[in-house]
């Protein structure tokens, strides 16, 4: 019978051990252009910040992401232009971006859902995680490169919804990085996915 408990107990020791593991591990940071790209088919509004924030459709990971989002907006200055780009495979069928992370983000006050086909608009701006959040000031220059959740799929106080606020209120702190955690935005399975 110890035998069986002590198994036990190794065996939940081991499961928390991988799911704070999980919750920690950050994705691929972005590789972002320093310069708003002229390219892209995403307006900016010169004279605005621009915060871009990319997301896999299917990935349960950034419903945190939309609610920290949410909640960031609600202490933002009203300067601020917010697009939520959902990253969609080449030659995915028409419904395949109606998910209730679209639904979500369509009723956050103050978002723009733009849809990627093709991730052409994810690979132009380096985003390779879902969450990755980016912003550009008016004069175009990226001021911050990174996620808005403390954790995978966790919510709350996080040091990139301070960063950004920070580089709202006073534009000249130098810019910031900070982790981003979720799935990949490439279409191929992982923890989180959700239809």
């Amino acid at each position: 019978m110890r035998l069986a408990i002590g198994l036990w107990l190794v065996v939940m020791a081991g499961g928390f051990a991988w799911l704070l593991n999980e919750q920690n591990r950050a994705g691929a940071p972005a590789s972002p252009p320093a310069v708003w790209p002229e390219a892209s088919r995403i307006a900016h509004g010169k004279g605005r910040f621009t915060l871009l924030v990319f997301a896999h459709p299917k990935c349960g990971c950034t419903v945190a992401t939309l609610r920290d989002l949410e909640r960031l907006l609600a202490h933002a200055p009203r300067d601020l232009d917010v697009d939520v780009v959902f990253a969609l495979p080449a030659g995915a069928p028409p419904d395949w971006s109606r998910t209730s992370l679209t639904r979500t983000a369509r009723e956050i006050e103050g978002v723009t859902v733009v849809l990627d086909p093709g991730q052409v608009e994810a690979r132009r701006f380096g985003a390779r995680t879902s969450g990755q959040a980016l912003l550009y000031a008016g004069d175009g220059r990226l001021r911050f490169a990174g996620g808005l959740t403390p954790g995978r799929a966790h919510e709350g106080d996080n040091a990139g919804c301070d960063a950004i606020l920070s580089q709202l209120t006073s534009p000249s702190r130098p810019a910031a990085t900070t982790p981003v955690f979720g799935c990949a935005l490439a279409d191929r399975p992982g923890p989180g996915r959700t239809r």
